[in-house]
């Protein structure tokens, strides 16, 4: 019997029923954790509820995450990943328009997809719990400081107006991420929501009118 390991036909090391089951358990821990998290934020939140809401043993989700702590850690993983994802493929040579108006599209989607996500971001993680951050190896200083770089580049060879992109990039997160962190008093006021079909595609175009408008020469 070969001793290489086995290997899935996309090519990569095939995963066991034990490894998948690992997998999925923790995916369903996570997702109840998030949705805890974020109703409730850290000290508000228990392990027990979480159980609950994953209809599993609270014994099981300490068998995959430790504490309270760690479980959190692993969420602020995730939800940072998403967050800073679309962002990532960010290049110097690319045409900056294109380059925002799929950002601003990216964001206004996790917004209507994952609007606890963001507002977990919002609440706990940037804001009421920035030392975590660090402790669980999440330096954001430092990657968004790499961002900016681009962004600097982009002016540097005339794609992009001396526009300060800081501010840029703040008021398309602002803009983008109201529609999940302010959902509740957007359908209250409304009586709808604006990012459902055809919603999302004319607030994309009001932010890029708004938004690109003064930036892109």
């Amino acid at each position: 019997m070969s001793r290489c390991q086995a290997r899935s036909a996309g090519g990569e090391p095939a995963i066991s029923k034990r490894g998948q089951r690992r997998r999925d358990y923790q995916a369903l821990i996570l997702d109840a954790a998030q949705t805890e998290f974020s109703r409730f934020g850290y000290d508000g939140a228990s392990l027990k509820n979480i159980a609950r809401r994953a209809h599993l043993p609270k014994a099981n989700v300490l068998y995959y995450f430790k504490d309270k702590q760690t479980l959190f850690g692993s969420v602020l993983k995730r939800v940072a990943a998403q967050w800073k994802d679309p962002m990532e493929g960010f290049d110097a040579a690319d045409c900056p328009r294109a380059t925002l108006r799929s950002y601003i599209r990216e964001k206004l989607t996790w917004s209507r997809d994952q609007p606890e996500a963001s507002r977990l971001l919002a609440g706990e993680i940037l804001a009421v719990r920035p030392q975590l951050n660090t402790r669980h190896g999440l330096d954001h200083a430092l990657w968004f400081s790499g961002r900016m770089a681009v962004f600097e580049e982009w002016i540097a060879r005339g794609a992009l107006r001396p526009i300060d992109p800081v501010l840029l990039v703040f008021t398309i997160w602002g803009a983008t991420q109201f529609y999940a962190d302010y959902a509740a008093g957007v359908e209250l006021l409304t009586g709808r929501n604006w990012l459902d079909g055809a919603g999302l595609e004319r607030t994309l175009d009001f932010l890029e009118e708004s938004l690109l408008i003064h930036a892109i020469p």
